[in-house]
């Protein structure tokens, strides 16, 4: 942890601009965060919600959120939410390895609550958040193992509509890999530096240098000056086992979810796979309110809300990469 997250959350310490009592504000409201974080939900009407769902039929639809590229809907299936089961589940007893709609959907829901920080912030910069599809696409496009840029060069717009990366403070992309594990890269624009998260360990060079020349290549086309060695000084911070760690074969989604939740709030993750359970539960109830538990609001409030589909989908912003997508790209 001391390597990978203890710079992930920004300092405060050694700004003449903040004073003591600013500093103590923040590390009790740091300490209320990583408290609320690890609440258990203990209301037996929220948790029958979030079991049913675990044990909805495969091909039922449970929820839909506009996460598809360009804001288009995407549907979770029973057959989703049942790999989200802490136990019981034929398919499923210790929890399962999550699928690409449950990851897409709730890294949705982190940049809705990342767009209403902002609007509330003014002075906040934005985070941006790719589907698990972006690494795919930039190093393995049509099932080749090559760079290539220009598959992905429209996930942030085109023309006056694009995004600047340089404008966001962290980009966030979940890593499908083979189909097998999930890991995530963490790019912090604003702290110039790359942070790869394995829950069993992986180094991650192959994705940090997919990432460092990516980052290359949107200087080049907003024309910056010296692109070619803009990221050559920035930090890099390999996964290794210093960070949360798995204990089985399937929970690396829970992990990616997790983890990306803790730093865009900017806060280490500090938890262990003996929290997984909680955080499945959690994702669960998050998914069918289609929207992520906030502190502010009390947890009855929390807990209660529906788990219809739609709510929630009137809020600022469209889909993750909105304007990405196969058709697009190619």
């Amino acid at each position: 942890l001391q390597n990978a997250n203890a710079d992930a959350t920004p300092s405060l310490a050694g700004s003449g601009a903040i004073s003591q009592v600013d500093r103590f504000r923040k590390r009790r409201l740091d300490k209320e965060l990583y408290d609320f974080m690890r609440v258990p939900i203990t209301d037996q009407e929220t948790i029958a919600k979030i079991e049913a769902a675990w044990a909805a039929p495969g091909e039922s639809r449970v929820l839909s959120a506009p996460a598809g590229a360009g804001g288009s809907d995407l549907v979770v299936f029973g057959k989703h939410t049942n790999r989200l089961s802490t136990h019981g589940h034929p398919l499923n007893r210790d929890g399962g390895w999550l699928f690409d709609e449950v990851i897409n959907v709730y890294m949705y829901l982190l940049k809705q609550r990342d767009n209403m920080l902002c609007q509330i912030d003014s002075t906040r910069k934005p985070s941006h958040f790719f589907s698990s599809y972006f690494f795919e696409k930039l190093l393995e496009p049509d099932g080749r193992s090559c760079y290539d840029y220009k598959e992905v060069k429209r996930w942030l717009g085109t023309g006056e509509n694009r995004k600047n990366i340089f404008e966001f403070d962290m980009v966030f992309s979940p890593i499908n890999i083979s189909n097998a594990h999930w890991t995530l890269l963490v790019i912090c624009i604003t702290k110039k530096k790359f942070i790869y998260l394995d829950s069993m360990g992986g180094s991650g060079t192959r994705y940090i240098r997919g990432g460092q020349q990516y980052v290359r290549d949107n200087a080049k086309a907003l024309g910056m000056d010296g692109w070619a060695t803009i990221v050559d000084d920035w930090e890099v911070v390999y996964g290794s086992s210093k960070t949360p760690q798995q204990a089985n074969a399937t929970d690396c989604g829970v992990f990616v979810c997790v983890t990306t939740d803790y730093f865009a709030q900017h806060l280490e993750p500090l938890f262990s796979a003996l929290d997984i359970p909680h955080f499945r539960q959690r994702i669960t109830l998050e998914l069918l309110q289609l929207k992520l538990l906030s502190m502010s609001e009390s947890q009855g409030e929390g807990e209660s809300g529906s788990s219809g589909e739609g709510e929630g989908e009137g809020e600022s912003g469209g889909g993750l990469d909105e304007g990405e997508g196969e058709g697009e790209d190619e």
